[in-house]
């Protein structure tokens, strides 16, 4: 799977206090974003790469080793980011 890499930001339009818009460092992913869903929408990339890990876990070993390098935290954070904390 492909999307546009960079972590993606929250950002309001200086030219149209309404619109908000989600972008990277590079691209402006999408345009004109609910407030109640940018957060969630910029948060995706990070989901996607935790759920990947989660998914590549074959055993309780893999899930253990995942936590002890900080697995838990990382899913916190992402959550705050989608909840826009």
């Amino acid at each position: 799977m492909s999307y546009t890499k960079g972590e993606w930001k929250v950002k309001r339009d200086i030219s149209c206090i309404s619109e908000i818009n989600i972008e990277n460092d590079y691209f402006t992913i999408c345009r004109n974003v609910f407030p109640e869903d940018a957060h969630l929408i910029s948060a995706a990339p990070n989901m996607y790469k935790a759920l990947k890990k989660i998914s590549n876990c074959t055993n309780q070993d893999d899930v253990d080793r995942l936590i002890a390098v900080g697995l838990l935290d990382e899913l916190k954070n992402i959550i705050n980011k989608a909840e826009g904390k």
